[in-house]
């Protein structure tokens, strides 16, 4: 038998207690939040993923970090009360098993979920408004139904002294403040995701300056999102487009994947379609991010969907790329206009086109704007930053 180290005699940490995540998707918070729930597994927490669409490959990969997971009848875009009362009775039997000392609801169907957990409850619950989402930026006669139910529900739920609400951008904050859900004594303020800035990082090309571009090179503009209409997609392809037929010499390069379950989703022929332009680089679905940017000269995302803090402009400005974006809630948080990016009007092609063709006629802006970005990220947005408050405030509530 072999002899004991001093490790073997190292008293295990103290558990600080019980997390559960509550989200839509597994894949959402495989993307966005494992990194914050492996910084509450360092501290000491036992962390439980409660998620729909909890795939065998998810699974194993969250389980392998130390997240337990369990799978819920969670459908997204689905209101029907009658699904929503089965999955509320499935989700509080499990929350109840696990002796829950903090419930974190991510997306807007497990906050209105989690919410009721809370109010019928005795657990402190946080409710992540991770952007508004087509709920309140749709115009949709539904859309409009939706908010304002969305907007009573919170109302009632908001008055139970254990929930808190955390908003990853200003405006979100300001806008549940006016519409008296949220107030000072149940919400905070944590900006976005957060990047691992040793991943996420200029390359050798972006160190050296704008004389890396000559005038035989086409300028890369990167789109990376899901697929839906309100991204902008369609707008951004039509502006490459035309500078390519103003003889202007671009490629649009395209990364992201279908969300089927999402009303707002472009159909696959049409995606069919724009796939086989000859400017385009269809890319797909990737996971490899940061090469992807390297790949890239201007990443562009003119969305009008209600974002909390777009991860790919955190991802691209870490990476010393210049971002094009809408001017709202979200994208303002990250891109200054002038300073790391280009802010335009939401649904603007015109706008969106001369955005695009100032970096084309003048490259320099692209090293300029690209290194204010990682500044700005390095000051705000660095992960470090994001998990420790994020942990931070799960030590607060118990």
């Amino acid at each position: 038998m072999a002899a004991k180290t001093e490790a073997d005699y190292t008293e295990p940490k103290p558990i600080r207690g019980t997390l559960c995540y509550l989200v839509n998707v597994a894949w959402y918070f495989e993307l966005h939040w494992q990194e914050r729930a492996k910084s509450a597994l360092e501290a000491g927490w036992q962390v439980h993923l409660l998620a729909g669409q909890l795939t065998q490959e998810t699974r194993e990969a969250m389980e392998y970090q130390g997240i337990q997971c369990h799978e819920i009848p969670l459908v997204r875009g689905s209101f029907n009360p009658f699904r929503l009362i089965k999955t509320y009775i499935h989700v509080r039997r499990i929350l109840r098993n696990l002796d829950a000392d903090v419930i974190h609801c991510i997306t807007l169907l497990p906050n209105l979920l989690g919410a009721m957990v809370a109010k019928t409850g005795s657990r402190p619950v946080i409710c992540s408004i991770t952007g508004t989402g087509w709920v309140f930026s749709g115009s949709t006669g539904f859309a409009k139904m939706l908010r304002t139910f969305v907007v009573f529900w919170f109302r009632w739920v908001a008055r139970n002294p254990l929930l808190r609400f955390v908003f990853e951008n200003n405006d979100d904050q300001a806008l549940f403040r006016k519409l008296r859900i949220a107030r000072n004594a149940n919400d905070r303020l944590i900006l976005g995701a957060g990047v691992d800035t040793s991943v996420y990082y200029p390359s050798a090309e972006e160190k050296r300056g704008f004389d890396c571009y000559t005038d035989n090179k086409p300028i890369v503009f990167l789109f990376a999102s899901r697929f839906l209409y309100s991204k902008g997609l369609g707008d951004l392809i039509a502006a490459v487009g035309a500078l390519n037929d103003d003889g202007y010499n671009c490629v649009l390069r395209i990364c992201g994947f279908e969300d089927s379950g999402n009303p707002d989703a472009i159909p696959s022929k049409v995606l069919e379609h724009w796939s086989r332009l000859a400017f385009v680089d269809w890319l797909g679905q990737r996971r490899d991010m940061s090469n992807v940017l390297k790949s890239c000269d201007v990443v562009v995302l003119p969305t009008s969907y209600g974002e909390g803090v777009p991860r790919i402009l955190i991802e691209a400005a870490a990476s010393g790329k210049p971002c094009v974006a809408t001017d709202i809630a979200g994208c303002r948080e990250i891109i200054i206009d002038g300073v790391n990016g280009t802010l335009i009007r939401p649904e603007d092609p015109l706008a969106l086109r001369e955005a695009l063709k100032q970096f084309v006629e003048s490259p320099q802006l692209i090293s300029n704007f690209g290194k204010a970005g990682r500044n700005i990220v390095l000051e705000k947005f660095d992960q470090g930053y994001v998990n420790a408050d994020t942990v931070a405030l799960y030590e607060s509530l118990i």
